[in-house]
């Protein structure tokens, strides 16, 4: 007495190998994650765009860490911050001229990472290491970490480093 017979084994080797190839396919072609590294660090340094945009059109186009209000610098404070690699950071020029035609760079991540482009199966997922920048135009990219090592760092300080500014109280004389 056959079970099964010689197509019902043909038939559901066939079908192991069709999935078999479908799920190494998956694997192989899906895109993965990419919701850390760069992706995420541009997306902080967009904010910090827009924050030194709005600050430095209050103060006549200047901007200036020591001279920087506490919502402002609450925004940069935390938005330099990695939440998961506390070894990475944001570094910001502490003083500069905020223009729209200048690619100035004012602030620029401290790690590379290498997951933009995505290292996907079509670039035999090579990494491209590279820093996140904000230039002065208000544009978000990414230098090579070369151009990293050329930055003159003496002139920015840690985002989360940037002190509290107390605006003078005006004195109100009171005559009588």
């Amino acid at each position: 007495m056959k079970i099964i017979s010689r197509h019902g084994i043909a038939l559901a080797a066939v079908s192991l190998a069709i999935a078999t190839f479908v799920g190494a396919a998956h694997l192989i072609f899906a895109r993965p994650t990419n919701c850390g590294g760069n992706s995420k660090v541009m997306s902080q340094c967009r904010l910090v765009a827009g924050t030194v945009s709005m600050a430095a059109r209050e103060n006549e186009g200047r901007f200036s860490t020591s001279q920087l209000q506490s919502e402002y610098r609450d925004w940069i404070t935390n938005a330099g911050q990695d939440s998961w690699d506390k070894k990475s950071f944001l570094l910001i020029k502490s003083n500069f001229r905020y223009s729209t035609n200048s690619q100035e760079i004012i602030a620029v991540w401290n790690k590379p990472y290498g997951n933009i482009p995505q290292p996907t199966v079509w670039n035999l997922f090579h990494k491209n290491p590279a820093h996140v920048v904000v230039r002065a135009d208000g544009t978000v990219g990414l230098i090579k970490p070369d151009e990293f090592k050329g930055l003159r760092l003496a002139d920015f300080i840690s985002a989360k480093d940037i002190p509290t500014y107390e605006p003078p109280n005006p004195v109100v004389q009171i005559i009588k």
